[in-house]
C-alpha cells in the first residue's frame, strides 16, 4: 500500500482542491437526481458513482483531455464528467434520449461513450473492456504519439478471463496503458472474499513481469492526484501499471439492488465515514479554503444547476421508431459508391483457395499501411498452419505480421482496439472450433459497436476462420459455425466457394468499414475444383451477390461454401436419374444474402407459391371454426353413410330408383335444390335408368355431377356442343350438369375451386357448385360467369375474386370435416315404400315375439309394430330440416375415396385432415351465398391473398422473364397484361451455339469448367434481352427462347428483337476475345427471327408458372435458326419481320424457302447491321440463292 504520508511533500494547489469539490458535488448531485427520478417513475435504471469520485476525477485530470483513450466502467460518472461530459448529457444518456452522447438512446444508463473525449463505447458486458484498452494502447504504441490508455473496472471484474489476458499481453509488449481497479469489496452482494485470493488483486498482477502494480486509498484526493500524475507519466514511456484504488460504494450496486440485505449497519456507517466529498469537504475547511457556509453554497448551486438540467433534459425528444434499424452497419450506399466492386479481371493463372487468399493479403498490405494480421502461427516462418500467410512476415516485417497469444478473446478483442484507433486488423482463428472463448467479444462487442453507439465508432475487423469438415478431423476440426455467426445484428459473414471468390471478397473484406466474419473451409483450400483464374489487384467482389452457378427450372438449391461443389454432384446425378431440372445458387455471403437472387430463383422452381400457400393455411387456422353453420347454412348434406349403406342390402351404388326416390321425397319436403355428387357413367338397368330418369324430368329443380378430363380445363379453349361430360343423363330436359373436378395444389391441399372449366358453343360447363347456384337462384341453364378481367369473374352481378391464375377462387372453408349440417340419405329414403334392415331386424323381432308369420306382419294392421318411417316422423323433423334449402347427395364413407386433404385442421396433424368432396362443393356454394349477403367475410382472404400481393405475384413471377424496367410498368398498369393465354402478335428469337457437342465433348473431364462457361454466356445474352425489353421465355439446353411484346406491349417489338440480335453478336465477339486469353474455346452462335400471332400466356401445370408463348410463327423462328447453317449467316430474320424493320436495318434477301412442318414458302433476309440515322444506304444485291426457287431447309 502506498500511504499519503509518503507523498505528504506534493502539495495541490487550493483552487484544484475548491475545482475538485465542486466537480464531486455535481457528480453527488447527479447521482441524487437520478435516484428521486427514478423513484418518480421517469427513469428506469440507476448505477452511482458515489465514495468513487475522488479517485476517479484525480485519474481524469492526470490525462490529456481527447488524446488520451479512455474505457470506463459503467460507475464512472466522475471520470466521464471530468473528460467531457456535461451535466445535460449525462441526464440525456440517463433518460434515454435521442441526442444522448453514448448510445443515441439505445442503451441503459452509464454505459459511457463519447468520440470527442476518446470515451470508448461500453457495454453491459463486465471485463470486456480490458483487452480493448489494450488494442488500443498497441496503437499508441504503434503511433509513436506519447498517447496511453485508462482502463477501468470494479474489482469483481478482475475474476473474467479477459482481465488476465489482458495483463499479459500488456506486460509482454511494454504498453502505454494505466489499469484502474476500483475495489469498493463488492461485486454487487458477493463480497471481496469470495472473489480474490489474498483479497488484493494488485499482489496477483505483480506476477506478470514487467507490470507495475500499486494499491492505494482512493478516497483521499489531495494524496491521488499527485500519485496519478506521476504513475501516468510512467505508462506513457511503456511501463503498464495497475492501481488497485480502495474506495468505498454509498450507494446499493444500482436502483435494482438494496444493500441493507447484505451489508451490517456498522459496515454502513464506515463507509459513509470514508466518504472521498466528506474528507475533501472536511480539508477544505481545517485548511482555511473554503468556510462551511461556502461550502453549502457550492451544494446549493449545484442542486440548482443539475435540477434545471433535469427540467431541461426531460423535454428532449425521444429516439424515433424509424430509426431503429440506423446503423447496424454502414451507409450501405455510401460503401458501395466509395469501392469498385468487379473492375478488375479474372484472367490470371488458375490457383488453389487457399494460394488466393495468401495473394489477396499480400497485396492488401501494399496498399493499407495500417493493416494488420496477426493470430496463433501466423506470423515467422511458418505462416499459418495452412499456409496462408507464409512469407508475409518476411516481406512486410513482424511488425504488422506477427503471432498473438494462444487466447481467442484476446486476439479479438485487441483487434476491436486497435480498428477503433483506425488500424485494420485481420486476424486469424486457428480453427472455427476454438473461436467460442471470443464468442463474448464478437458477439457483444465487435457486432454491436456501431449500433450501439449511434454510430459514433465502427470496428472494421475482418476474422478468419478455416472452418468445415472432409479433412478426417473429428469433432473438435470439423465444426461448422456460420448458423451461430450470421445471426448477429451488426457482423457480415462471408463463405467463398471458389478461389477467385476468396480472393475477390477478402479484398472487399479488407476494404468496408463493417466486421467481417470471413469463413475458409478447410477442403477447399487446395482442391482442384475451386481453383480457378485469378482475380487482378483490383477485383473487388461485393458482398451480397450470389451468382447462378447451374440454371434450371424444377429444384432451387440455395447453398455456399463447400456445399456449392456437392450440390453440382447432386444436380448431374439427379438430372440424370429423374430428369429434373436443379438451379444451384451460391450464396458466396451469407450476411448480407443475396435475397433478390433467391427469390428469382425459387419463384422460378415454384417455392414462393409454396410460401404463400402455408402463409394462407396458417391464416384460415386462426380462425375458430364457425359454430353458426349448422343453424345458418344454406345448403344441407344428404351423406351416404357407412349407417346408410348398411341400412339397405343392395350394393354401392345403389340402384337408381333409389335416387329417384330421394328426388320425390326431398321435393315433397320442399327442397329448393337437389343435387347429386354421383357419376352416372354406366347404364345400370332398363328399368332403373328409366326411373331415375322420368324423377329428373318431372323435377325442375336437379343437378347432377359431369366431368371433363383434368388436363382439358382451361378457360381459352372452345369446345363443341357434343361435349361428354361422362353421363348419361346429360341430354335430361331442365336439368344441370356440373363439373365435379377439384384440383389440388402442388402440395398436394386442395384450397381452390374452379367456378367454371370451359365454354361449349351453346352450353356453359359450369362447375357442380356453380351449376347448383344457377338452379337455386332459377337462372337459365345458358347463364354463365362472365370474365371481367384477370382477377374476376362476374356471376349475377356479382364479383367472384380469382386467384393468381385468372381461373380458380379461394375457398373460405367454414372448418374441418362435418362442419355443415348433415342427414344420412337412409333417413329421405326410408318412408313407407321401403324397409330397411333396422326395419326387418324389429320385424323379425315382433314376429317371434308376437307368434304372427312373418308374411303376415306387412299387412297394415301389424306395420305399426316394426315399421319406424324416418322421412314421416314429426320427432326426426326431417322434412322440415330440409324444406327451401340446397341438399347436395354425396358419398361420406372412406371406401368411396372420395375425401380430399384441405388447410384446415382443428387439434389434429394437416396430413390426417380432410373433408369428403360433397362438403367442398357445398363450400364453394354457401361462400357464393354468403358474399351476397355479406354475413360472412369472404373478401378477408382475397384482400391479403389477390389485392394486396398482386404487386408482389407479378414482380416475383415475372423477374425471371421480364426485365425490371417492364416489371415495374406491369405492376403500375396490370391491365396491360394478361396470365391466361391471349393471342398476340410478337416477335420471337431464337439463340442457339454452333457445334456446341464439339465444345462439350472438350471438357469431358471438368464438366464444371463447361458450366462456367455457358453460365457466362447464358448471363450475358439473357442481360442484352432484357435491356433491349425482351422477355426471356426459356433457355433449352444452350439455346435461348425470347420474345418481344408480351407480358407488356413493346410498340417497336420488331425493331427491339433485332437490335437485341445485333448486340448480342457484338458482345460475343468481345467475349471470344477474352475466352482466347483465359485459354477457353470460342463460342459461335446463330440467331432466327420472327414477327407473327401466337398464343403466350402461363401454360405450365398446376403446380409450376411457365409463361410462354406457342403458335406456328414461334416454330418458323426456331427452323430460321437452323436455317443459318445452310446459308453460312449468323442473323436470320423472316418476311414478316423484313417488311417492319426494313428502314432500321441493312439487310440482304437470301431465299424463299419452306422448313420442316410448315409447307408455305417464306422469304427469309440476312440482317447484317443497324442503319446509322441519317445516312443514306443504297440497296444490297440479293443473295445467289435468292434466284434458285424455293430451297427445302431440313431440321438441323
Amino acid at each position: 500500500m502506498i500511504h499519503y504520508a509518503e507523498r505528504q511533500t506534493l502539495v495541490v494547489p487550493s483552487e484544484t482542491k475548491c475545482q475538485a469539490f465542486r466537480d464531486m458535488v455535481i457528480s453527488r448531485e447527479l447521482d441524487l437526481q437520478m435516484i428521486k427520478l427514478v423513484k418518480q417513475n421517469k427513469g428506469s435504471f440507476h448505477v452511482g458513482a458515489a465514495g468513487h469520485e475522488a479517485a476517479q476525477l484525480s485519474a481524469a485530470m492526470s490525462l490529456k483531455k481527447g488524446s488520451d483513450w479512455v474505457f470506463p466502467y459503467y460507475r464512472d460518472l466522475t471520470l466521464c464528467l471530468t473528460l467531457g461530459f456535461t451535466p445535460r448529457e449525462v441526464l440525456l444518456d440517463f433518460l434515454g434520449k435521442e441526442a444522448s452522447p453514448s448510445s443515441k438512446g439505445r442503451q441503459m444508463y452509464a454505459h459511457w461513450g463519447k468520440r470527442s473525449s476518446k470515451i470508448v463505447s461500453q457495454s453491459a458486458c463486465t471485463g470486456t473492456q480490458y483487452l480493448q484498452a489494450v488494442g488500443a494502447a498497441m496503437a499508441c504504441k504503434r503511433d509513436a504519439s506519447n498517447g496511453m490508455v485508462l482502463v477501468c473496472s470494479g474489482e469483481g471484474a478482475t475474476s473474467q478471463g479477459d482481465f488476465h489476458e489482458a495483463l499479459n499481453w500488456s506486460a509482454r509488449e511494454r504498453l502505454p496503458i494505466l489499469f484502474l481497479i476500483e475495489d469498493n469489496d463488492y461485486a454487487i452482494s458477493v463480497p471481496k472474499y469470495e472473489q480474490i485470493a489474498g483479497l488484493n488483486i494488485a499482489n496477483i498482477a505483480k506476477g506478470y513481469e514487467g507490470l507495475s502494480t500499486y494499491i492505494v486509498d482512493g478516497t483521499d484526493f489531495t494524496f491521488l492526484l499527485p500519485f496519478f500524475n506521476e504513475i501516468v507519466e510512467k505508462c506513457r514511456k511503456g511501463e503498464p501499471c495497475l492501481i488497485q484504488a480502495n474506495v468505498v460504494r454509498l450507494l446499493p450496486h444500482s436502483s435494482s439492488d438494496d444493500h441493507s440485505k447484505y451489508k451490517l449497519p456498522e459496515q454502513l456507517q464506515e463507509d459513509s465515514r470514508r466518504d472521498c466529498l466528506e474528507i475533501l469537504k472536511r480539508e477544505l475547511i481545517s485548511q482555511g479554503i473554503k468556510s462551511q457556509s461556502e461550502c453549502q453554497r457550492v451544494i446549493e448551486n449545484a442542486k440548482i444547476e443539475i435540477s434545471a438540467a433535469v427540467d431541461w433534459a426531460l423535454m428532449q425528444q425521444d429516439p424515433s421508431a424509424k430509426d431503429v434499424l440506423r446503423d447496424v452497419i454502414s451507409n450501405t450506399k455510401t460503401r458501395t459508391q466509395e469501392l469498385d466492386y468487379e473492375h478488375g479481371a479474372i484472367e490470371g493463372d488458375s490457383v488453389v483457395m487457399i494460394d488466393a487468399i495468401n495473394h489477396a493479403l499480400d497485396e492488401e498490405l501494399l496498399i493499407n499501411p495500417k493493416m494488420l494480421i496477426y493470430g496463433e502461427d501466423v506470423g515467422g516462418l511458418k505462416g499459418g498452419v495452412f499456409s496462408a500467410t507464409r512469407q508475409l512476415a518476411q516481406k512486410h516485417g513482424s511488425h504488422r505480421v506477427f503471432n498473438s497469444q494462444l487466447a481467442e478473446s484476446a486476439i479479438v478483442g485487441t483487434a476491436i482496439g486497435l480498428s477503433l484507433a483506425g488500424y485494420k486488423p485481420i486476424v486469424e482463428i486457428q480453427f472455427s472450433d476454438y473461436i467460442f472463448p471470443a464468442f463474448m467479444q464478437i458477439r457483444n462487442e465487435l457486432a454491436m459497436m456501431r449500433y450501439r453507439s449511434g454510430g459514433e465508432w465502427s470496428c472494421p475487423v475482418v476474422i478468419r476462420v478455416p472452418t468445415g469438415g472432409y479433412i478426417a478431423g473429428g469433432h473438435y476440426h470439423s465444426q461448422s459455425i456460420e448458423s451461430f455467426f450470421s445471426h448477429m445484428p451488426g457482423l457480415l459473414v462471408a463463405f467463398p466457394s471458389t478461389a477467385s471468390d476468396a480472393k475477390g471478397l477478402l479484398k472487399t473484406a479488407c476494404r468496408l468499414e463493417d466486421p467481417v466474419l470471413f469463413l475458409e473451409h478447410k477442403f477447399l483450400y487446395r482442391q482442384g475444383f475451386a481453383k480457378s483464374p485469378e482475380p487482378s489487384t483490383n477485383y473487388l467482389l461485393p458482398f451480397g451477390k450470389g451468382r447462378v452457378v447451374k440454371f434450371g427450372t424444377d429444384i432451387s438449391i440455395i447453398t455456399y461454401g463447400v456445399m456449392v461443389q456437392r450440390s453440382l454432384e447432386a444436380a448431374v446425378t439427379l438430372e440424370r436419374t429423374h430428369r429434373v431440372s436443379i438451379e444451384v445458387v451460391d450464396l458466396r455471403t451469407l450476411i448480407p444474402y443475396d435475397k433478390e437472387l433467391i427469390l428469382t430463383s425459387v419463384t422460378k422452381t415454384g417455392v414462393f407459391e409454396n410460401l404463400e400457400l402455408r402463409m394462407l393455411d396458417s391464416k384460415f387456422n386462426r380462425r375458430p371454426m364457425d359454430s353458426t353453420l349448422i343453424f345458418r347454412s344454406d345448403v344441407i348434406i344428404i351423406g351416404i353413410t357407412d349407417y346408410a349403406l348398411d341400412e339397405f342390402s343392395e350394393r354401392f351404388p345403389w340402384p337408381r330408383r333409389y335416387y329417384a326416390k330421394i328426388i320425390e321425397n326431398l321435393n315433397k319436403a320442399g327442397a329448393s335444390v337437389v343435387a347429386f355428387d354421383l357419376l352416372f357413367t354406366d347404364v345400370d338397368s332398363k328399368s332403373e335408368d328409366s326411373t331415375f330418369r322420368k324423377a329428373l324430368s318431372n323435377a325442375e329443380n336437379i343437378v347432377i355431377a359431369g366431368r371433363e378430363p383434368v388436363e382439358n380445363l382451361r378457360m381459352d379453349i372452345q369446345w363443341s356442343a357434343k361435349a361428354n361430360y361422362q353421363t348419361i343423363f346429360d341430354n335430361v330436359k331442365n336439368i344441370n350438369v356440373g363439373n365435379v373436378s377439384l384440383r389440388q395444389d402442388n402440395d398436394g391441399i386442395y384450397r381452390r375451386y374452379h367456378p367454371m372449366s370451359y365454354n361449349t358453343l351453346d352450353k356453359p360447363f359450369l362447375s357442380f357448385g356453380y351449376a347448383i347456384l344457377n338452379k337455386y337462384f332459377k337462372h337459365s341453364a345458358q347463364d354463365t360467369l362472365l370474365r371481367l378481367n384477370n382477377r374476376a369473374y362476374s356471376f349475377m352481378n356479382k364479383s367472384i375474386p380469382l386467384w393468381w391464375d385468372g381461373v380458380s377462387t379461394l375457398l373460405n372453408f367454414y372448418g374441418s370435416d362435418r362442419t355443415f349440417p348433415i342427414i344420412s340419405a337412409d333417413a329421405i329414403l326410408d318412408d313407407s315404400s321401403i324397409v330397411t334392415k333396422t326395419e326387418m331386424d324389429l320385424l323379425r323381432d315382433m314376429s317371434r315375439t308376437l307368434g304372427i308369420d312373418s308374411s303376415a306382419m306387412y299387412r297394415p294392421e301389424n306395420r305399426a309394430f316394426w315399421e319406424i318411417n324416418i322421412f314421416h316422423d314429426s320427432l326426426s323433423n326431417v322434412q322440415n330440416k330440409v324444406k327451401n334449402k340446397i341438399c347436395i347427395v354425396g358419398p361420406m364413407f372412406p371406401e368411396s375415396k372420395d375425401f380430399f386433404t384441405t388447410p384446415m385442421w382443428y387439434g389434429g396433424e394437416p396430413s390426417q385432415n380432410g373433408i369428403y368432396g360433397v362438403e367442398i362443393h357445398a363450400t364453394a356454394v354457401q361462400n357464393f351465398i354468403d358474399a351476397l349477403s355479406l354475413s360472412y367475410i369472404i373478401t378477408l382472404v382475397y384482400e391479403y391473398f389477390i389485392a394486396a400481393k398482386q404487386k408482389r405475384v407479378i414482380k416475383e413471377f415475372f423477374t425471371a422473364y421480364v426485365p425490371p424496367m417492364l416489371v415495374e410498368q406491369m405492376i403500375d398498369q396490370p391491365s396491360l397484361f394478361k396470365i391466361g393465354g391471349e393471342k398476340r402478335e410478337l416477335t420471337m428469337l431464337f439463340s442457339d451455339i454452333r457445334e456446341f457437342t464439339h465444345i462439350s465433348e472438350s471438357y469431358k473431364e471438368h464438366p464444371e469448367h463447361l458450366v462456367a462457361l455457358l453460365n457466362e454466356y447464358l448471363g450475358v445474352m439473357t442481360d442484352i434481352i432484357f435491356k433491349n425489353k425482351g422477355t426471356l421465355d426459356k433457355y433449352i439446353g444452350d439455346a435461348i427462347v425470347a420474345f418481344w411484346n408480351a407480358p407488356v406491349p413493346v410498340n417497336n417489338h420488331a425493331e427491339m428483337a433485332c437490335l437485341a440480335a445485333v448486340e448480342m453478336q457484338r458482345k460475343l465477339d468481345e467475349l471470344r476475345q477474352k475466352w482466347a486469353m483465359e485459354g477457353r474455346p470460342p463460342i459461335y452462335s446463330r440467331i432466327g427471327i420472327n414477327t407473327g400471332i401466337v398464343i403466350v400466356g402461363n401454360m405450365g401445370s398446376q403446380s409450376r408458372f411457365s409463361y410462354t408463348a406457342m403458335g406456328d410463327a414461334m416454330n418458323l423462328a426456331s427452323r430460321l435458326e437452323a436455317a443459318n447453317k445452310y446459308f453460312g449467316t449468323e442473323i436470320i430474320i423472316s418476311e414478316y419481320t423484313q417488311k417492319i424493320v426494313k428502314d432500321f436495318f441493312l439487310l440482304r434477301e437470301l431465299a424463299t424457302i419452306t422448313v420442316q412442318g410448315k409447307s408455305e414458302p417464306v422469304k427469309v433476309f440476312d440482317l447484317i447491321s443497324v442503319k446509322e440515322r441519317g445516312k443514306r444506304y443504297s440497296e444490297i444485291e440479293p443473295a445467289h440463292t435468292a434466284k434458285q426457287g424455293v430451297i427445302s431447309i431440313a431440321k438441323d
